[in-house]
């Protein structure tokens, strides 16, 4: 009684068997009856008021308040809401949510929600808003959907299959029946059943199966394949109904040769591959799925179902056998079932093999009569999933095993065509041996007693192997005299060997030749004999049987690892280094030591050691090793020794400006990647790392060099000169420009080089007369990148120097990539105040570039200005709200103004108005990259809505959100229903 009492009055409702507050809290709950006992009008209030954001949940609260205790009353506020021109727009969508998420709709209610259809705005947000919503979908399906969906209007058909679709777990049958009069009437209401299909979930819908599988058939899934069949996993059984009917299409399709060929494709193209074939059948990720689960809980289905698409697939794709007295053979299902990490195919098969399995424990008679069927098919993969089944129970199956191995000779050969083609067969024979009887081992014996491969013959030592196969983990006292006689000689024969299962494809990582747990253990002789066993003639792959078992590589850098835990133990193991130990591990532990906390001494004497025998690539090992201990003062000799590996190297041996990969221009910094790469690169650097790190520094020698190597024939060893002259500047400017130009003459690739352009960097404002040829230099490149370098630097040294006014006035008119770099210089210094006019000036200009890229940097500059420079930078905001470089710069505005919309509230609702004026209707435009200004421009007028007190502002701040809602802004509802929340 109390329970129906605190329902009559509006309290609580009751939900099937839940009684649920109808009111959030018993505050609200208390509001609403006072406000109801006072006779006040919601509408009224509502209409009257400020209609803001505190108005939105006294709204809801009121209405569901009087909907359970005062239904007229009810009835005449929300229709006096509803259809009222005064509502504003965030108001009247909370409404129509609201009234769409109404659990159990009255007729009364309809008559409303008829009115509210009338246009097609609000048919479309009522739609959106009962999405799901089971009461109104009783309410509106005797009449209202019918007519939707024989209307002739795409809008009204896409309203009613969307709420279908959001429907169709819930009430699959009336949704199905629906929907059935339209399959195959024309490809869109293919399209939109597809599209319905996809949000189902159980698919335990007889229906729901059906209709895929006429859309499967007729190919109307419209790419959605892969998303069904992932979905029917919750019902396995049904999902192997209608894989069978997508495998067989996708087959049907491989099968079938293109009517046309375009005039251009290769008549003689190749057949595609095993991988790409299996990859084509059953390469979609929910294939795989949906197998796993139909093994696991429907194999009799998979069986039924998939077997014969099985045996379709795999004799269509057959192949001749590869050796006599074999089954012929395809790509896809028979070959690397052992693999790591196996195939499509092979994980098919297998699928099979698991349900065949299940079924002969389970249903002897009827695995019996399937297993004669299978026994007749002419293709391996077959037979072998006949065996695997055979292998799961061979002493029930005894009898049958024997009579299927005697009855074909290629049943012996029976396995992985490539690798182990007996394999399958000998583990069958194997398994079935001990549970015959003794003349059916008898008659097996004598089978595999006549097995004489012709190739053994020619094969030195191999003669009888494949007899010593099948009859090695035969039990001896199995045998017949006769065979254990042949069993003795054949074990005398091949006493090492070892039955192995085929390994198929495998892979991993080459790693050393002597493991690390035990390279920890080892003597100081046993990684000298090591060393020795595992040379120079190691480094080759092909010097090694065992491909994933490393050389002389792996071990050196294993071993520098170990010189790293204990550099004093190796550091004395150097010394007995002779000619017979590869430099690999020279250098290695002339490495580990420099990379260890261990005396500089020490290095620098392994070098002067070795030295005489240190060549090719083991002199750069060495300087890099070297660099490593710059702070240590490397003694004058082994900068000396530096000094001519930098100068008089063979390496490199020609110029190397043009060795880069590929057809296209090498990337910026090529050269001194392919530079520091070489010997003399590799020594110049580290010479002048170690002569700067010095005490006092040796620039003197430094600059020696650098003169020197600045004539060096290859282009790739300049660069690495260009790219240590930096602490050079500030000791004698002049002589390292000299350096500088004189490295640069007569090599113009350098001029596309980073190193180039940070050394122009350096210099242009101090040394602007000496470079500025270069600068020019920059603009005639092809190179996109490093004309648009020179632009930034022009514009930059114009800053500094009148003089380069010319260069920055080709800039800022030149290419799209030259006004680029300009439009990013005059950008990032619009903070600088002393620069502030110029930039402005220019920015002024570029903002109404035609290149888009252009426009899109003179945004940036908002990324860099501060708070405090907003009043100077009014003008040049106002500027650039009515230039085309808004919309691609708004994300970098609002980001700026946000913080100080509070502060400026007319500023910051004049670039929301101006930002919406210039997009698109739909705000979430994902096609147009204002779509990534959305947050931040919710955010404005929500910040002034929330700090000012005006009124009036308030009022546009409230217009210019309700303009983004009505443009679909996801963030602005979001905003809302968060608002909503709290």
């Amino acid at each position: 009684a109390a329970a129906a009492y605190l329902e009559s009055v509006g309290f609580i409702r009751r939900e099937n068997h839940n009684w649920l507050f109808f009111h959030q809290t018993l505050f609200d709950y208390c509001y609403a009856r006072r406000f109801v006992a006072q006779s006040r009008s919601l509408s009224e209030e509502i209409l009257q008021g400020s209609q803001g954001l505190f108005e939105r949940s006294q709204m809801v609260q009121l209405l569901a308040y009087l909907r359970g205790a005062e239904p007229t009353r009810y009835h005449h506020e929300l229709t006096t809401l509803l259809f009222s021109d005064n509502l504003r727009i965030h108001l009247r969508l909370l409404l129509i949510g609201w009234f769409g998420n109404i659990p159990d709709p009255t007729p009364a209610e309809l008559q409303i929600a008829q009115r509210l259809m009338r246009t097609e705005e609000d048919q479309s947000r009522f739609f959106n808003a009962i999405g799901g919503n089971g009461g109104w979908f009783d309410q509106l399906k005797p009449a209202k959907l019918t007519a939707m969906l024989r209307s002739q209007d795409e809008t009204e058909i896409n309203l009613a299959v969307g709420l279908l679709m959001t429907l169709i777990n819930s009430r699959t049958e009336e949704v199905l029946t629906f929907l059935q009069p339209y399959l195959g009437r024309s490809e869109a209401w293919d399209k939109h059943i597809s599209l319905c299909l996809t949000n189902l979930k159980h698919w335990h819908s007889e229906a729901a199966v059906s209709i895929l599988t006429d859309l499967f058939q007729r190919r109307r899934t419209f790419n959605r394949d892969d998303t069904y069949l992932y979905n029917l996993r919750a019902n396995p059984a049904a999902g192997c109904q209608i894989l069978r009917v997508y495998l067989d299409g996708r087959l049907d399709d491989l099968l079938t040769p293109p009517t046309t060929k375009p005039p251009d494709s290769d008549s003689n193209s190749p057949p595609p591959s095993s991988t790409q074939l299996e990859h084509y059948l059953l390469g979609e990720y929910a294939v795989g799925e949906l197998l796993k689960q139909a093994g696991e809980r429907c194999p009799d289905q998979l069986l039924l179902h998939l077997l014969p698409w099985f045996i379709r697939a795999a004799t269509t794709l057959t192949q001749p056998p590869f050796r006599k007295n074999g089954y012929p053979t395809d790509m896809v299902f028979g070959s690397f079932w052992y693999s790591n990490h196996i195939g499509e195919g092979a994980t098919f098969a297998w699928q099979i093999v698991a349900a065949l399995k299940t079924l002969a424990a389970a249903n002897p008679t009827e695995f019996r009569e399937l297993a004669a069927a299978l026994a007749e098919v002419e293709t391996l993969s077959v037979q072998r999933v006949l065996v695997a089944a055979y292998l799961s129970r061979p002493a029930t199956y005894a009898n049958d095993i024997y009579a299927y191995l005697i009855a074909d000779p290629r049943r012996l050969n029976i396995g992985e065509p490539l690798e182990s083609p007996h394999y399958d067969s000998r583990r069958l024979f194997a398994a079935v041996f001990p549970h015959l009887n003794q003349a059916q081992r008898r008659t097996l014996e004598e089978i595999i007693l006549q097995i004489k491969p012709a190739w053994e013959f020619g094969s030195a030592g191999s003669y009888g192997i494949t007899q010593w196969r099948f009859l090695k983990n035969i039990p001896i006292e199995l045998l017949s005299p006769k065979a254990q006689k042949r069993h003795q000689e054949l074990a005398n024969k091949f006493p090492d060997f070892e039955l192995h299962p085929p390994q198929g494809v495998t892979g991993g990582w080459v790693g050393p030749p002597i493991e690390q747990e035990a390279q920890s253990k080892m003597s100081d002789e046993a990684w000298l004999g090591a060393m020795r066993k595992y040379g120079d003639e190691t480094e080759s792959r092909a010097s090694r049987p065992n491909l994933l078992e490393g050389g002389v590589l792996q071990l050196s850098r294993s071993f520098t690892e170990q010189v790293k835990q204990d550099p004093a133990r190796f550091y004395q193991l150097a010394q007995r280094f002779d000619e017979t130990i590869s430099l690999h591990y020279v250098t290695a532990v002339i490495t580990g030591v420099a990379e260890s906390d261990a005396p500089p001494e020490w290095v620098f004497e392994l070098v002067r050691r070795f030295a005489q025998r240190l060549e090719g690539d083991f002199r750069r090992y060495t300087c890099w090793a070297l660099s490593k201990r710059a702070e240590d003062e490397v003694p004058d000799d082994l900068l000396d020794l530096l000094t001519d590996w930098a100068l008089h190297d063979p390496d490199p041996n020609k110029n190397q400006q043009t060795l880069y990969a590929g057809d296209q221009p090498p990337d910026i910094n090529e050269q001194l990647t392919i530079g520091i790469n070489t010997n003399r690169g590799a020594a110049i650097r580290t010479l002048c790392h170690c002569i700067v790190k010095r005490t006092p520094p040796q620039f003197e020698r430094g600059f020696a060099l650098l003169e020197e190597a600045a004539n060096d024939l290859s282009t790739a060893v300049r660069t690495c000169v260009l790219d240590v002259l930096g602490p050079f500047l500030n000791q004698d400017a002049d002589r390292t420009l000299t350096i500088f130009e004189r490295a640069m003459a007569g090599h113009p690739a350098l001029l596309n080089e980073l190193v180039v352009h940070r050394f122009l960097s350096w210099t242009y404002r101090r040394h602007f007369k000496r470079i500025e040829p270069f600068i020019a230099a920059l603009f005639t490149q092809s190179d996109d990148n490093t004309r648009q370098a020179g632009a930034r630097l022009a514009c930059l040294a114009a800053f500094f120097h009148k003089e380069a006014n010319g260069l920055a006035q080709q800039a800022r008119t030149g290419t799209a990539m030259m006004r680029r770099g300009a439009a990013r210089v005059y950008a990032r210094n619009l903070e600088e105040d002393d620069l502030r006019e110029t930039c402005q000036k220019y920015l002024l200009q570029l903002m109404n570039d035609s290149d888009e890229e252009v426009r899109k940097q003179v945004g940036w500059c908002f990324r860099y200005v501060r708070a405090e420079q907003l009043a100077d930078l009014r003008p040049f905001i106002t500027a650039f709200l009515n230039s085309p470089a808004l919309l691609l710069g708004a994300n970098h505005l609002l980001e700026y103004l946000n913080p100080l919309a509070a502060a400026e509230p007319e500023l910051a609702l004049a670039v929301t108005r101006r930002i919406l004026e210039g997009t698109s209707r739909d705000l979430v435009d994902f096609r147009r990259p204002f779509a990534m200004v959305e947050r931040e421009l919710v955010r404005l007028p929500l910040t002034v809505y929330n700090h000012t007190l005006a009124a009036a502002l308030k009022e546009q701040a409230m217009d210019l959100f309700e303009e983004m809602l009505v443009r679909n802004g996801r963030l602005a509802h979001q905003a809302l229903a968060d608002w909503d929340r709290h």
